[in-house]
């Protein structure tokens, strides 16, 4: 009876430290984007939009990989974030903008994370909800629209 108590105390103390690992954080995946710029032009732009609905303060790291699964830097625009961009405020939204480079034909794709935190390292379940569109001709579901 005594090593049945030692093994369930320390499977509940195992299952509170990892709990307490991962709270006030989560991570979504953007399936999919896109960016066409025509010679003529035209272009397909991916938005991609994210707001925070808990009351904290989150700090938001999106992350754009290619199709060849490098980070694309260049021609991504964020909007409405705090504290040189990594930080999205109690109930704002924010946009992050997915263009294709340079001048001529470009047809660039991939997929995107999306990681909050939270900044005063509070418990919250959820932090951030997020939906994308290229142009408004495609909507692009996160997370299966449901809070991450």
């Amino acid at each position: 009876m005594r090593v049945l108590k030692i093994v369930v105390m320390t499977c509940i103390v195992s299952m509170m430290l990892c709990s307490a690992a991962i709270a006030g954080s989560g991570k979504a995946i953007v399936p999919f984007w896109l960016a066409v710029q025509d010679q003529y032009g035209g272009n397909e732009v991916t938005t991609i939009n994210i707001s925070n609905i808990s009351k904290s303060d989150l700090i938001v790291k999106v992350t754009v990989y290619n199709k060849d699964s490098s980070i694309k830097t260049d021609y991504v625009t964020l909007d409405n974030f705090m504290n040189s961009n990594t930080e999205i405020g109690a109930g704002k939204s924010a946009i992050v903008r997915i263009e294709a480079m340079g001048q001529g034909y470009s047809h660039e794709y991939g997929y995107a994370v999306i990681e909050w935190e939270n900044k005063n390292l509070e418990d919250d379940i959820v932090g951030l909800i997020a939906q994308g569109g290229v142009n408004s001709s495609q909507a692009i579901i996160i997370n299966n629209g449901l809070p991450f």
